[in-house]
């Protein structure tokens, strides 16, 4: 979920043309009206209009993977609406459907539903006044001229489950701790994210850190509220992440779908799914976050659980960054899981023990020593998505539905790998996800074409390799290499004109060696496993970027 919080002095809206309208409902409202049969009592009908003086507008983009988590999205969704509002000393809130602020919003039922929740949330605390989901709004705002009236948030759901009745860790070897003597057990980075994820009501407080995007040269520096600019790096790194779990779900033998509008996967099934035992698999990689959703035998939705762990621990090893998972689940399924998973991650797992037996598992991935602004990477049990798409098996049970979120949203992924790196020392990405993997450092103008030369034929290899041919010092252009975080630098002159052999720099080891154009493109490419073709611009500039 996304949140745009404007201060108004004035504000007003109606409701004039209803949405997805055929002719013959085109004045009545009827498919705008059947948007909102799933909204609560308390909100079963909201205004078609409002006149609203001193007010905070909140426009909320709600996105397809909220409906899965709604109560727990809208409880986070309402602390953001309260400290605006108490930010901003207003006791009134407007909430309006912004399903453009999102890259895959909900559709109007389930915007509705979880737009009602958040009205119900927020009810007590502030005055709420919810503008309908499924008509063309026609609004008048004045904005108030400071600093804080416009703010944009990102909503995740809250970690804190009002029906949690225990924590615990359970260890590869199958014992069970306690999370008050978790530290006794486990390294002191996972104990403290452990406790954090116990504690903490929500994580929805964690926007993306974009001005250190901006600073790494991935994200171009302007207004949030804008939205994020990826530039030459920073698309490629993002484009690496979704290159890499495409290759995990190839290897893991699901097709691949694309839908309108991101409607999801489980919009292709058919309405009724065979009876043999191959479970219906298919994933959409185009989003900003890539998933793969399942339709199975309720009977078989745990070993789907578990093939989805698999699948996302598959896809994270290669961050270099370490993850706890965080099992939530319901009384003895619980325990039986925690073991099974346990020992499938060979890692600590921590559980959540809820009461809620009508609820399935979900497995979330939390790094440890890092944050993570957005999405997560996780593994759900969608106990609704079947009835919502109105999918049956062949005897006409509803089928269970896991989604399987390899990397969350690409995004949060992107800037917890270079907060992570910005920590390592040196300074790194791993190799398979640097933009630039090699660069050559000219000594003067008569070197540079053996430079280009050389950087040439590493792109021929599918190594990534520029030049800096900046007319700057040569120890200057030396500290951009770091600064950029590239794993190899070679300073070529007059002694590495005639041979085919070149000094280069590896940052990693911080040493000095001898090498080829053929053994340094095997080095980069046996550093990390994935690999991407991709094109960033062959010489350096002056600004980073």
């Amino acid at each position: 979920m996304r949140l745009l919080a404007m201060h108004a002095e004035r504000f007003s809206f109606a409701a004039e043309t209803p949405v997805d309208e055929t002719p013959a409902e085109s004045t009545t409202g009827t498919a705008a009206a059947d948007a909102e049969e799933g909204a609560a009592p308390s909100d079963a009908t909201p205004p078609t209009s409002a006149d609203l003086d001193d007010c905070v507008v909140a426009v909320v983009g709600v996105e397809r993977s909220d409906a899965t988590r709604q109560d727990a999205v809208a409880a986070a969704a309402a602390d953001e609406c309260r400290d605006v509002a108490d930010q901003l000393g207003e006791d009134v809130v407007a909430l309006v459907p912004g399903g453009h602020l999102v890259d895959c919003p909900a559709d109007d039922r389930d915007a509705a539903a979880v737009l009602s929740s958040l009205a119900d949330a927020l009810a007590g605390s502030v005055t709420v006044v919810r503008a309908p989901v499924g008509w063309h709004l026609a609004c008048d705002l004045r904005k108030r001229g400071h600093p804080f009236a416009a703010q944009t948030r990102r909503v995740t759901p809250a970690r804190r489950d009002p029906s949690t009745e225990a924590w615990y860790v359970r260890l590869p070897g199958g014992d069970r701790v306690q999370l008050d003597d978790a530290d006794a057990e486990l390294p002191d980075a996972w104990a403290a994210t452990a406790e954090q994820v116990a504690a903490e009501p929500t994580d929805s407080t964690r926007n993306l850190p974009r001005n250190r995007l901006a600073e790494a040269g991935l994200v171009a520096e302007g207004d949030a509220a804008d939205g994020l600019g990826w530039l030459p790096r920073g698309s490629l790194v993002r484009d690496a992440l979704r290159a890499h779990a495409a290759d995990r779900v190839a290897a893991a033998g699901v097709p691949t779908v694309e839908t309108p509008a991101c409607d999801g996967p489980l919009a292709t099934a058919p309405s009724s799914i065979g009876a043999d035992d191959r479970p219906w698999r298919r994933a959409e990689l185009a989003g900003e976050a890539p998933e793969v959703v399942a339709a199975v035998d309720p009977e078989r939705a745990e070993r789907e659980v578990l093939r989805g762990v698999r699948l996302v621990s598959g896809t994270l090893a290669p961050l270099a960054l370490e993850f706890l998972a965080v099992l939530r689940a319901s009384g003895d399924r619980a325990d039986a899981l925690a073991a099974d998973l346990a020992a499938a991650l060979d890692g600590p797992l921590l559980v959540a023990r809820h009461g809620d037996a009508d609820r399935g598992p979900s497995v979330e991935f939390v790094p440890v020593g890092a944050s993570w602004a957005g999405e997560p990477p996780r593994v759900e049990y969608d106990a609704t998505a079947a009835a919502r798409r109105d999918v049956t098996l062949a005897d006409g049970r509803r089928p269970a539905v896991v989604r399987t979120v390899p990397f969350g949203d690409l995004a949060s992924a992107v800037a917890a790998a270079i907060e992570h790196a910005a920590e390592r020392a040196p300074p790194r990405l791993p190799t398979w996800l640097a933009p630039t993997q090699v660069r050559f450092v000219p000594v003067g103008d008569d070197h540079v074409d053996r430079c280009d030369g050389l950087a040439a034929d590493l792109w021929e290899a599918g190594v990534r390799a520029d030049v800096d041919a900046r007319e700057v010092p040569v120890g200057e252009r030396i500290e951009r290499a770091a600064d950029d975080w590239v794993p190899y630098y070679a300073v070529v002159g007059d002694p590495e004109m005639g041979d085919d052999a070149f000094p280069v720099t590896d940052r990693t080891a911080r040493e000095q060696r001898e090498t080829t154009v053929t053994a340094l493109a095997e080095t980069v490419a046996t550093a990390d496993r994935p690999r991407l073709r991709a094109h960033i611009p062959d010489r350096v500039p002056d600004a980073s970027g």
